[in-house]
């Protein structure tokens, strides 16, 4: 398992590499920020994991990397919630980060799928921690593998980040498809570090990019809506 500080380090030697020196001063305050949001909400979900330290041996499957706090709220921000109505999903729910923040928008409910069981186990004792600062506090967190997920007909918002790519990709592009004929209605898709997502979308005549908005280092969240 890979430590913060570890971390830290290692993504700023490929920020350096990847983008120069500048981005650097932005790249640590994205850390700072995302240490004080686990200490204010008592739970821990700092560090990467990688696939094999988790017995994944699947090549599309890709190690658990939290989303930042800071960019998730920013892009949160383009979308109003219906109150109670709206139900989240995220792919590669890893130790429960994404889940939790999404908690404090008003979502009916929230949906975690994540393939490890021992990052599974972490997600439902953080979601335990942070329960009484949340808004929504109807969240599943289900062990499966993405690719094989049948996509429940209530949710309309969907979230992911890198968590794999090829087959498995296409494969959660499909059943995403088939839950929206089978239970037509809007939903919006919104996918971290975009660069792979991209490759499989255009080849998705049911999509419409909505948007791109701007991560540090480089990254950029890509905003999706079904026509």
């Amino acid at each position: 398992m890979i430590g913060c500080l570890e971390l830290i380090v290692r993504k700023a030697i490929a920020i350096i590499r990847a983008e120069g020196p500048q981005l650097i001063p932005k790249y640590i305050a994205h850390r700072i920020s995302d240490r004080y949001y686990d200490w204010r909400l008592g739970i821990s979900t700092c560090g990467s994991v990688e696939s094999a330290e988790l017995g994944i041996r699947n090549p599309m499957c890709r190690w658990y990397s939290p989303t930042d706090y800071r960019s998730f709220r920013k892009v949160m921000r383009h979308f109003k919630i219906r109150d109670n109505r709206d139900v989240f999903l995220d792919y590669g729910a890893g130790k429960g980060r994404v889940l939790i923040m999404a908690a404090a928008y008003p979502f009916r409910r929230i949906i975690g799928i994540e393939i490890a069981p021992q990052l599974v186990v972490i997600a439902k004792q953080n979601i335990q921690r942070a329960r009484r600062k949340l808004s929504c506090n109807d969240i599943w967190v289900l062990t499966a593998d993405a690719a094989s997920y049948a996509v429940s007909p209530e949710v309309t918002f969907v979230y992911g980040y890198h968590s794999f790519v090829g087959e498995t990709l296409s494969k959660v592009l499909r059943n995403i498809r088939h839950s929206l004929i089978e239970a037509p209605r809007e939903l919006t898709i919104i996918w971290k570090n975009i660069g792979p997502f991209e490759e499989h979308v255009k080849h998705c005549d049911w999509l419409v990019k909505y948007g791109e908005f701007p991560c540090y280092a480089g990254h950029k969240y890509g905003v999706y809506k079904n026509k």
